[in-house]
């Protein structure tokens, strides 16, 4: 009983070992306007909260936006932060996202519009 516990244990570590923690996620939208102005309303944070995923149950509860940062503090969704970095290339868009609450993460967003 004692080895096979002891190989379970290690086996675990492995297995943790080799996971980085990094995720990848790619998703693709159609959306039947110029790439131009989907760019445009996506960099625009401002208009953020109209369509937000994260913000879904908040439409009546104000975000902050302070210039290229976002941020929320609502007791529907957590805690946030989202900031615009510049385009890298046009029609490219990065930002970094720092979750606080109800979970920490760190990420980081980067669109292309064709």
């Amino acid at each position: 009983l004692f080895f096979v516990l002891a190989f379970l244990i290690v086996a675990l570590f492995v297995y943790m070992g080799r996971y980085s923690g990094r995720v990848n996620v790619e998703q693709s939208r159609f959306i039947a306007a110029a790439p131009e102005a989907v760019q445009a309303a996506v960099a625009d944070l401002g208009r953020w909260q109209a369509w937000n995923p994260w913000l879904e149950h908040a439409r009546d509860t104000p975000a902050s936006v302070d210039g290229n940062i976002l941020s929320w503090d609502l007791p529907q969704v957590g805690r946030a932060r989202l900031r615009r970095l510049e385009a890298r290339a046009p029609g490219s868009l990065r930002q970094h996202i720092d979750f606080k609450l109800p979970f920490a993460l760190r990420g980081r967003s980067d669109w292309r519009f064709e």
